[in-house]
């Protein structure tokens, strides 16, 4: 066989030569199931059989062939990035993965080995719709199939506090007196500063 038309790789030899390593019995109706390790990156396979040698006359027939692809394992192809917002902003931490449908993810919490599983966090993006700072740390995801499982980087998720508000100090107000030529008087009050 060989996958994308490249060198044949054999993975099954059997012959009919007493004592020989690859010794097969003759067998009638026989079922024989070969498991094979696909390439990730292949997009077709060619099997081709051959009798060669043989050390009988029996007559030699294959039907019934089956090829069965099993689910491509899951692999991970944009992990999620570090993200920073400001306490009380939505966060979102998002994985790109690929591989045998259907996909499940699963979110955790935490670093090293033991990370927390967020309950309810099982799909491809993470929302906290209004961070707080104890929603400040380490996440990462792990995406499973049939397959297998694939766990992605670790991403940051900082949580800023939000600025003080700014005070603004404005001065009393003053009384002005204006006088005229006429020797009138006036009273204003007007605020000083912007």
């Amino acid at each position: 066989m060989s996958y994308d038309g490249g060198t044949p790789i054999q993975v099954l030899l059997w012959d009919s030569a007493g004592g020989s390593p690859t010794f097969h019995p003759d067998s009638q109706n026989e079922s024989v199931s070969v498991v094979l390790n696909n390439p990730a990156c292949a997009s077709s396979m060619d099997v081709t059989f051959t009798l060669a040698n043989a050390a009988n006359d029996w007559w030699w027939a294959i039907d019934n062939l089956s090829i069965r692809a099993g689910a491509a394992p899951p692999s991970i192809v944009q992990q999620p990035s570090n993200v920073e917002v400001t306490a009380g902003s939505p966060a979102t931490l998002t994985v790109v993965a690929s591989g045998g449908q259907p996909l499940f993810y699963q979110w955790f919490k935490g670093q090293g080995m033991s990370p927390a599983p967020i309950p309810g966090a099982t799909s491809s993006s993470y929302i906290i719709p209004q961070t707080a700072p104890s929603d400040a740390g380490v996440y990462s995801v792990e995406v499973t199939n049939s397959a297998g499982r694939v766990v992605s980087a670790e991403a940051i998720l900082a949580v800023l506090l939000p600025p003080p508000p700014t005070v603004q100090i404005v001065p009393p107000r003053t009384n002005v007196m204006l006088t005229s030529t006429t020797q009138r008087r006036f009273n204003l009050r007007a605020p000083i500063g912007p």
